[in-house]
């Protein structure tokens, strides 16, 4: 099963697992928008699309972005920082370009000095 986010019937979000309150928290930032529960039949019949795979690259890539946004305050002391904006650039990219087959890099793990 998946949990996702349609907006006119364009899958804008989708997460395994059942996090419908915090999906139901990021629909609420679309107007219109409604959170299920599908099957996996029914999640890959929605996203067959070229238009909803780069949409969800873009809504990816803007996740990726805000839940490492904590590497980029300056009173974070991580030695590896160059990891972290080789890691966002690579995400940004992908936000103002997004592909309907994304290759996503893996997020550095933060080494504390």
């Amino acid at each position: 099963m998946k949990t996702i986010c349609l907006l006119n019937n364009k899958v804008i979000m989708s997460q395994d697992g059942e996090a419908v309150e915090a999906m139901t928290l990021n629909a609420q930032q679309y107007s219109g928008a409604t959170v299920q529960v599908v099957t996996d039949d029914e999640f890959a019949a929605l996203i067959n699309t070229n238009e909803t795979k780069i949409a969800l690259c873009k809504t990816t890539a803007k996740a990726k972005l805000a839940a490492s946004d904590w590497s980029q305050m300056p009173d974070v002391q991580i030695t590896n920082r160059a990891a972290f904006d080789n890691y966002r650039a690579i995400l940004r990219g992908y936000v103002i370009s997004p592909v309907t087959e994304p290759t996503w890099p893996t997020e550095p793990q933060p080494v504390w000095g």
